[in-house]
């Protein structure tokens, strides 16, 4: 399990510069897809479901070193805001913005600025857990929200 990982890691690291150049030419199919990464993320509907679609634009955080780090946006700017902004993102440091993030650079997703990461086999392997969310429930996303001495939350 561990070779494959690395396998798939070191194939997103190959690619991540053409597919976010991809992304980047065009807002409504990068919208589209990180509404399904989202989706399949969060396992709360398929990567093709249209009954959870949410209509926001996504687009990079402002800032020096932050393309590729997509942000939803309730609204989309315009012409002149996004020159205005490209024109900036040099001169200003990024900053955190909203609950979600896709990072395209690290190939990782955040909710509410905390790492979303797979259930620990630990837990997953708990009959409560297993009773609790079946045989789908390893497939399962956590954030850690507090880590202490002895337990981890």
């Amino acid at each position: 399990q561990l070779e494959m990982a690395s396998e798939l890691f070191e194939t997103f690291a190959k690619h991540r510069g053409i597919l976010l150049k991809w992304l980047l030419a065009d807002k409504t199919r990068c919208s589209a897809a990180m509404e399904g990464i989202v989706r399949v993320v969060s396992l709360t509907e398929s990567a093709s479901g249209e009954e959870y679609a949410q209509h926001r634009v996504w687009r990079s955080i402002d800032g020096k070193h932050c393309v590729g780090r997509m942000v939803p946006c309730p609204n989309d700017r315009t012409p002149e805001e996004e020159a205005r902004a490209e024109g900036e993102r040099d001169s200003v440091r990024g900053r955190e913005v909203g609950e979600i993030e896709v990072n395209v650079q690290l190939g990782t997703f955040s909710l509410s600025t905390s790492r979303l990461e797979g259930v620990d086999e630990r837990i997953a392997a708990c009959q409560d857990f297993q009773e609790m969310f079946g045989p789908d429930g390893q497939m399962a996303q956590c954030a850690t929200i507090k880590a202490t001495t002895r337990r981890l939350w």
